[in-house]
């Protein structure tokens, strides 16, 4: 038994800056809606108020295939469910995710350009994001700090036009599954065991992070303090890179093209350098230093237990490889030598990267390597790439190996125009 299934929740959390696992675990989380289709019945639809579905439970109970794009997410959402209105909640393997076999296959993550990319008959509604906003995005709060929705029965058009999206999303998630070679039963198992290992997560020092971001803060503020003392109000933050370097390129005698650390050191090497400069130039060094970024994202994504999850994406990079996950900051160097940080989804290929020793240059922020490649029946490639051995018939190159199965090889047909045709 197969099960497509798609949520629409709401919550006061932001869940792009916030992260899923703080998102799924704040009180205020409820799904709105859930369209479902079990096998090749009509996709059926649950709002927020009804029972559970008495045929979806019977389905998860039965331990049916539960399909979703990023099923992690389907995942918290049942378990939600669960907790607050004491509906079945499916085990971990019962779940199967589209866009990590999009990853695995190389295509891209998000539903609406992987339906393009496969040119499936059903695609994403690409009017959803006007509804989402209207509906799962808090409007404003109450005097106690509650969160003011849109309420669907107040609304009762646009969430129609809202429940319809929800069921496209299904149409189009089942389309795309089908049309897509699906995981293995071994890379089914490497995925379950991704998912366990992000929902696991890390344990911080939260209390060391946060007294190491009041040491830091205090700091900034007092850098901030001294530059706008030896610039004369000029430049009023350490961090105005921009504003510093103009005022440093007016003194007299100063060539000061960029601020990063090496150009810093540079400079600080030229004895002739007026006091006013030198001291600007040392207090520029330690606000580099000094960065809130990293202590404010791990506070913002860590969950109430002190751990942190969601830190990989499985194939985020090609082929296999996992990758740190999008929100990520990475220490880079840009072409015009300034020193920043960076989400991991924005380095650029000119952007050397910090190693913890030096810039270096990088193939992608993502690359680790080259994969080892295997041979087997004239065909030279991964060992997790795809190969047929017979008309309906797929496997890995690898295991076509390992089990001393020959490749697809049939003779080409001859069409009705006497043309030949092969299958490639």
């Amino acid at each position: 038994m197969r099960v497509h299934a798609d949520f629409e929740t709401r919550s006061a959390i932001n869940l792009k800056t916030r992260g899923a696992p703080v998102y799924f675990e704040h009180h205020s989380t409820i799904a709105l809606l859930l369209a479902y289709q079990i096998d090749d019945g009509a996709i059926a639809l649950w709002r927020r108020g009804e029972p559970e579905p008495p045929d979806l439970r019977a389905a998860i109970l039965a331990g049916a295939e539960i399909h979703a794009h990023n099923a992690s997410f389907e995942r918290r959402c049942f378990a939600v469910q669960a907790r607050q209105l004491g509906w079945a909640q499916p085990r971990p393997e019962q779940f199967h995710c589209s866009m990590a076999t999009a990853a695995a296959l190389g295509l891209p993550r998000s539903l609406e350009k992987l339906g393009e990319a496969l040119q499936a008959a059903q695609q994403k509604d690409k009017t959803g994001a006007a509804l989402i906003q209207f509906f799962c995005v808090p409007i404003g709060e109450t005097s106690s700090g509650e969160p003011i929705f849109n309420e669907p029965a107040d609304h009762p058009l646009p969430f129609a036009q809202f429940a319809e999206y929800c069921r496209q999303d299904v149409a189009a998630e089942r389309a795309i599954s089908r049309r897509m070679i699906p995981l293995s039963e071994y890379e089914h198992r490497v995925w379950l065991l991704d998912q366990k290992i992000n929902a696991r997560g890390i344990r911080i020092d939260r209390v060391s992070a946060v007294r190491a971001l009041g040491l830091v803060e205090r700091e900034q503020a007092l850098l901030d303090k001294q530059i706008a003392t030896v610039t004369g109000g000029s430049v009023k933050r350490a961090t105005e890179v921009a504003k510093l370097t103009q005022w440093l390129q007016a003194q007299p005698g100063v060539s000061i093209e960029a601020l990063a650390k090496d150009d810093v050191l540079t400079a600080l090497k030229d004895k002739s350098l007026p006091a006013a400069v030198v001291s600007a130039l040392e207090i520029r060094q330690q606000a580099a230093k000094s960065s809130t970024s990293k202590l404010k994202a791990l506070l913002r994504h860590v969950n109430s237990d002190d751990r942190l999850r969601d830190m990989f994406n499985y194939n985020g990079a090609g082929p296999g490889r996992w990758c740190l996950a999008e929100g990520s900051l990475v220490d880079v160097k840009t072409k015009d030598g300034v020193v920043c940080e960076k989400p991991i989804e924005s380095v650029l290929s000119d952007d050397l990267v910090w190693d913890g020793d030096a810039w270096v240059a990088h193939d992608g922020v993502v690359f680790s390597g080259e994969q080892e490649v295997i041979s087997h029946d004239g065909v030279t490639a991964t060992s997790r790439h795809i190969v047929y051995i017979d008309d309906d018939t797929h496997m890995s190159l690898g295991e076509a190996k390992r089990r001393g199965i020959p490749l697809y090889a049939k003779k080409p047909k001859q069409s009705a125009n006497g043309r030949q045709k092969s299958k490639t």
